[in-house]
Order: C-alpha cells, then structure tokens, then sequence
C-alpha cells in the first residue's frame, strides 16, 4: 500500500495545466471534438449492455447494467481519450514545464506539469479537467447514489484537494478541479435521470434520446485556473509562483475579475464556497493564497484505489514525454497572434 501511496502522488498533479500561460493564444473551440467522444462512449456503452442484457433494460438490474458499462468506458479511460482527440487533432496547446509558471514549484510530491491547455465553448481550461469532468464526476455520483447527500459530495472533493489529491500531496488546490468534478456530477445525474436523459431505456433496450450531448452547456470559466485560482501550500510556492507570471509580464490571478463576478452571479450559493477560490469570490487580484494541507483517508482517495491509478500514472508519462503525444496538435493561430 505505501508503494502503491508513493506512485500516486509522484504523478497526480501531473495534470495541472498552464492556464496562466499564453492566454492569447487564439485556439478554436475543442468542444465539438469531445462531444463526438462523448457521444460515441455513450453508444459503445449501449451496444455493449444491451448485448449482455437481452432481456430487459428496464429495473435496477438493467440501472446499474449501463452505468458499469459507462463508468468502464468514460471514468477509467482517460488514456482512450487523449489518444481520440489527438486522432481527431484537436486544437490543444502544451506548455513545457520550463515555461509554466509553475517552474521551480516546491513539493516533495510534485511533478510539474503541464496538460495541455484547451478552449472548451469560450472558457480555457486544462485537459485534466476533462478527466475530472468523467472519473470525479462519477466519484460524487456513486457517493451521491448511496447517501442522497449533495454538500456531503461537495466536501469529500473538498477533502481530496486539501489532503492527498492536492494540498498535503502537491501543493496545489485547484478550485477548478472542484469546479470541473461538481460539473461532472450534474452531468452523470442526467444521464440515465431526469426530464431529459440523454439515455433511456425503450422496448427492453437501451438507446439514445433525442438529447446531444455538449460539454459546453456543464464547462464555463470555474474551470480555468486562471479565473477560478488555485490555493498553494506555503508561501514560499505562493511567492515563487507571482514571481514566474510577473517575470513573463503576465497578469495575477484572477486575470479577469468580470468574469469572477459573473460566476459569483451564475453559481448557486451552497456551492460557492466549494468550488470558487477566495480570490475569485472576493474578486482580489494576487498572488496565490496560502491553505494547510490535511490528511485523507484512503476511501477519500477513492478513484485512484478504484482503479484510477494508471490514469494517473499514464498522465505523469505524458508530462515527462510530451513530444511523443503533442507535438501532433495542430494549434490554429490567427495572424499577427502568437
């Protein structure tokens, strides 16, 4: 278990992306490339139940049929998605860790980063948000099936970002993290529930509603680090991060204060002291806030024990070798942009 611990947070914050970082890059929109993958996963998941199940999809038998299926293909998949996306060259920018504001970054279980750094409808975002999105999303959404407790959600998210998944293990609490994981919680609730499903089952079978999916309907500017801003674990990393965006005459977090006050407006209000940073709510421009790490639990750190690790893993890989992944982007620039 302590090797298995030690693997883990070498890698988890492998992800971060660099959402401070040439934020004028101009990057057309990857959300018609994700909703394609989406919407794919949700037929494989369907042919593949209805398949095993050819008596009736109708009860909790045929309930939680499709959602093994579809947490199997959207929450322990990542690795199939970035792949997909670089196969449809969708338009992502990398960052080397040498140029991130995150250079120098001190923690005795951080990796660097980056993941690179895409436009979802008109947000940025890191790729790792998308992983949140799915895996975290469906994390609250088992918690959620089991104890009908929504702000109990909201604060085991909290737990995993103040203790292993981010504060004691890396340094690094990512708001929007927490943002993108709430999101995906609102999305796997809607799947198979709801007024509008985008599943439902018909005539014994499952198949798709008229519904299409978009993920720009759940991502918005929570989940861009560059808005919503991260929390650091000392001052030292706090001090070092300012200095890194000001040497490259960029601007503190939250570059854009319109729109914090725009998702103090759109949020509901049990939510925000979860998912939005301090700064951002506060709408205070600075250099990252300092918050103490705390211990979790291992059930805290559920997705990695329940199967995430590699993902994990396969995202630390990506980091330490993006030339054999990203150098295949073809990042659409207008002219006279960088």
């Amino acid at each position: 278990m302590g090797l298995i611990y030690f693997v883990f947070l070498t890698f988890v914050r492998a992800g971060d992306p660099a959402d401070l970082d040439y934020r004028d890059l101009i990057l057309e929109n990857a959300g018609p490339n994700i909703n394609k993958l989406i919407e794919k996963y949700f037929d494989r998941a369907i042919q593949a139940e209805n398949r095993e199940n050819k008596k009736s999809c109708e009860g909790s038998k045929g309930w939680n049929g499709i959602l093994r299926k579809l947490s199997y293909i959207l929450d322990t998949n990542f690795p199939d998605v970035v792949e997909d996306l670089i196969d449809q060259n969708a338009p992502m920018q990398y960052v080397s860790p040498k140029e991130s504001s995150y250079q120098g970054f001190v923690s005795p279980n951080y990796n660097g980063c980056c993941m690179p750094t895409l436009r979802i409808g008109k947000s940025l975002t890191g790729l790792d948000k998308v992983d949140h999105f799915l895996s975290h999303g469906y994390f609250y959404y088992e918690n959620f099936l089991k104890f009908k407790d929504e702000n109990g959600v909201l604060k085991l998210g909290q737990k995993q970002e103040e203790g292993g998944w981010g504060l004691s293990g890396t340094g690094v609490k990512s708001y929007g993290d927490l943002a993108a994981n709430y999101s995906g919680f609102l999305f796997w609730k809607e799947i198979l529930d709801g007024p509008n499903p985008f599943l439902i089952c018909t005539s014994g079978h499952w198949s798709r509603s008229p519904r299409s999916f978009k993920i720009e309907d759940y991502a918005d500017d929570s989940w861009d680090e560059g808005i919503n801003c991260s929390s650091v674990n000392s001052k030292k990393n706090s001090d070092l991060f300012a200095a890194n965006v000001q040497a490259k005459k960029e601007t503190l977090c939250p570059v854009d204060l319109k729109k914090c006050e725009a998702l103090s407006r759109k949020l509901p209000e049990h939510v925000q002291a979860t998912l939005l940073s301090p700064r951002c709510r506060n709408q205070i421009r600075g250099s990252p806030l300092v918050e103490e790490p705390k211990l979790m639990s291992a059930e805290e750190m559920h997705p990695f024990f329940a199967g995430a690790g590699w993902r994990i893993i396969y995202q630390g890989w990506l980091q330490l070798f993006p030339e054999a992944h990203f150098s295949k982007q073809q990042i659409k620039k207008e002219d006279g942009k960088k």
